[in-house]
């Protein structure tokens, strides 16, 4: 410690020396090595068609790969795979050896039963030993089958008419209102939603307020306040989280994300809570049910209407797996199917 002006000087009552322990970087023959699971890889499998996944009651043979993010290295890992979590009848121990603290994932191959409902998810468990010493356990996620997709697209094409009056509160509700489409008989959970409006009209689109809601109350903001004050003129405009760009500030055909600008829309009789952003709002959920559309105006003057209706786009995800062989091969199964 040192002065480095002239003149004043003074008296130091206390000092506190702090140190903080870094971890080790590299290569410390007395550091301790930490190892988590890192990935794991189908290498065979016994149900036919394969399918490139564990099946339900399939004899399957997956690598399970480990990292040691410890600051020192294993000598002589050992491994078990332990009966339970989606394990039944596990084969022996298996011998990692070295794994470098920061190296590159180390793996070897167990043999299993799997064990739950197609579409799930079990949790295979190493219990782990580095010579004597007990270094815990470490779980992997593995699906159960594969994950089949479709799409799905329903219409109603009924006009909808965007009223300027009566007025409750600032806001015409268009009619009718709502506007409904009802999905049946569509197997798995929502992926993705699209919506599109078919021949948009109005005399000044920024009046426009659009919520959608799903049949479990979840509810999405497609347009507000949004594309300005010059005529939309037989407009088609669909709403796609996928998409570039919000809508622009003249309404024009496109594609778009979910358009929202400003706040405190009322949408009368819709459901209670806060509307989302994203139509991933959706996702998830069980696409059969009423959709419906609340479409209301909420400014004076303008008017216009959605000559041709709206329709939806949804795709849906559905878990796939292969059943144990009868006879000479087996049968690929949907789960609910």
């Amino acid at each position: 410690m040192s002065d480095s002006f002239a003149i004043d000087s003074g008296t130091l009552f206390c000092a506190q020396l702090v140190i903080t322990l870094r971890k080790r970087l590299c290569c410390d023959p007395d550091g301790t090595p930490e190892i988590i699971a890192d990935t794991t890889s189908l290498v065979d499998e016994r149900f036919t068609p394969a399918n490139g996944a564990p099946d339900p009651g399939e004899r399957v043979t997956l690598t399970f790969n480990v990292r040691n993010v410890g600051n020192g290295n294993t000598s002589h890992l050992k491994a078990e795979l332990l009966d339970g979590n989606g394990v039944v009848q596990p084969d022996g121990q298996r011998v990692y050896g070295r794994v470098d603290s920061g190296g590159a994932p180390a793996g070897v191959d167990f043999h299993f039963t799997a064990d739950g409902a197609c579409g799930t998810t079990i949790q295979p468990t190493l219990a782990l030993h580095d010579g004597a010493t007990d270094m815990g356990t470490v779980s992997f996620p593995v699906r159960l089958g594969t994950t089949d997709v479709t799409s799905t697209s329903a219409a109603e094409p009924a006009t909808i008419t965007i009223n300027d009056t009566p007025r409750v509160s600032g806001i015409a509700v268009a009619s009718p209102y709502p506007s409904m489409i009802n999905v049946s008989g569509v197997p798995g959970t929502v992926r993705a939603v699209c919506v599109t409006l078919n021949g948009l009209f109005h005399t000044f689109p920024s009046d426009i307020d659009i919520l959608l809601v799903g049949p479990h109350g979840q509810q999405v903001i497609l347009l507000s306040d949004a594309g300005g004050g010059t005529d939309a003129v037989g407009l088609t405009i669909t709403f796609d989280d996928a998409a570039a760009a919000i809508a622009p500030a003249t309404l024009v055909s496109g594609t778009f994300r979910p358009t929202n600008i400003g706040g405190g829309d009322i949408f009368p009789g819709a459901p209670p809570g806060a509307p989302a952003a994203a139509l991933a709002a959706f996702a998830g959920t069980d696409p059969n049910g009423a959709w419906r559309l609340f479409v209301v105006d909420d400014a004076g003057i303008d008017a216009g209407r959605i000559a041709g209706g709206w329709s939806l786009t949804i795709d849906t995800e559905f878990p796939v797996c292969v059943a144990p062989p009868a006879g000479d091969g087996g049968d690929t199964v949907a789960a609910g199917l």
